[in-house]
């Protein structure tokens, strides 16, 4: 069985923090129409068979094939695992790139191939393991004989566009790999061919609360913008030095958005092509570690934890390794494109604030961030974060006057890894 191999990893979580309002596992069915239902994604985070055996059996190129629900390794910090990140969440930049068919629960198929200096992938990815998997028919609550959450009468109330489809490639080399010194870089490229929101919504929506995840607060919000499309394109670099080490992404968001679209029949269908709406993210994180570093790890193209030198051990006088780090990060999803004028009375931007035909957009959103990681072992890691953000965000507190607010916290976590 070398050459096959398997992995599933159940959430249990189930809770508001887990809120992801595209999962349509209870929004939809083929027999009654969508609720407001809140939908929680917990469930199956991994369920993949991977086949290996060509580089097994000495090809010259190491090539393995993965099919299934997984935590997709696209973006530097996506490959990074979540034992190893520098900071308790990811930077919002990189949750809103895999907005375009990344991130974790992700059903995909893919193929990949690295050696100790390259990295390289390619991934066909559908809906999240709780969302819309067919490409049946569903209620229209558009029409005037159909209430939300009532069933179907006639097949002319139901309508149905089937899955999300994304394409992603992601590539990465070490440009310099010694003991002491790394440098790497790399490519991110997203195209959402198919886009998808709650059930049946030909969309896109941008979202993410502010590098916390206490509650499902979203302060960065587009609402769901009418598209036929919408593509990534990034670039990933990261240094280290003995004991230093340096990471940064830049992301840039297209949506291609549709025109004219009318409130009925309501699923965010028909219209004509619209402009292109243009947005930016990225982030760059820091940290210095005593008595341990961050190494490469080939198979994912990505950096691991610190790694202590002595361990805290019983009869041993290790105590592990400390990491001191520090993060900046900027989203800025506003854009003058994104109003009813513009893409029709079937979009509405999330907050109250519209200024007649005029919206503000997403919000930005400016991070900054520090943090002490203690690591007293390999199966063992605490964290404490604490950051500054400011958002700009009319719609969320209600006109030009109000543009925004700035929020601190800080929050711990202990982490054991088995």
């Amino acid at each position: 069985m070398t050459d096959w191999h398997y992995a599933f990893v159940y959430d249990f979580g189930n809770t508001s923090d887990g809120y992801n309002p595209n999962n349509a596992l209870a929004n939809a069915n083929s027999s009654t129409s969508p609720t407001t239902s809140n939908n929680f994604l917990a469930g199956v985070e991994n369920a993949l068979i991977t086949y290996n055996g060509f580089y097994q059996h000495g090809q010259q190129f190491p090539v393995a094939f993965d099919v299934g629900v997984q935590d997709v390794p696209w973006t530097l910090d996506e490959a990074t695992s979540s034992n190893d990140i520098m900071f308790m969440e990811r930077s919002s930049a990189q949750v809103v790139a895999t907005e375009f068919g990344g991130g974790d629960f992700r059903t995909a198929l893919d193929v990949r191939s690295n050696n100790d200096r390259y990295w390289f992938g390619a991934f066909l990815t559908g809906p999240n393991s709780g969302a819309l998997h067919t490409a049946g028919a569903f209620c229209n609550t558009g029409t005037v004989a159909v209430t939300a959450g009532t069933p179907c009468v006639t097949s002319a109330q139901m309508t149905g566009l089937g899955p999300q489809f994304a394409f992603l490639t992601r590539g990465a080399y070490q440009v310099v790999q010694t003991r002491d010194a790394t440098l790497h870089l790399g490519f991110n490229y997203a195209n959402l061919f198919a886009p998808r929101v709650l059930a049946n919504e030909s969309a896109i929506q941008l979202y993410d609360r502010p590098e916390l995840r206490v509650d499902p607060t979203y302060f960065l919000n587009t609402g769901f913008i009418p598209a036929s499309g919408g593509q990534v394109y990034g670039a990933e670099a990261a240094a280290s030095l003995q004991n230093f080490f340096v990471q940064g992404e830049y992301y840039h968001y297209v949506i291609d958005s549709r025109a004219g679209v009318t409130a009925v029949p309501g699923n965010l269908q028909g219209g004509v092509p619209g402009p292109v709406l243009n947005f930016d993210g990225g982030y760059v994180e820091a940290s210095y570690s005593f008595g341990g570093r961050r190494l490469y790890d080939p198979t994912r193209g990505a950096y691991t934890g610190v790694i202590p030198e002595m361990p805290l051990a019983p009869g041993s006088h290790g105590w592990g390794a400390l990491e001191v780090a520090g993060r900046f990060s900027i989203v800025n999803l506003n854009n003058p494109n994104l109003t009813t004028a513009k893409l029709g009375p079937a979009y509405s931007a999330p907050g109250v604030f519209t200024g007649g035909t005029t919206t503000y957009g997403g919000g930005e959103q400016t991070s900054y961030a520090v943090g002490l990681n203690w690591y007293p072992n390999l199966n063992m890691k605490f964290m404490l974060d604490y950051e500054h953000v400011v958002i700009d965000n009319p719609q969320v507190y209600g006109g030009a006057n109000y543009r925004g607010a700035t929020i601190d916290w800080i929050a711990g976590r202990t982490q054991i890894i088995f």
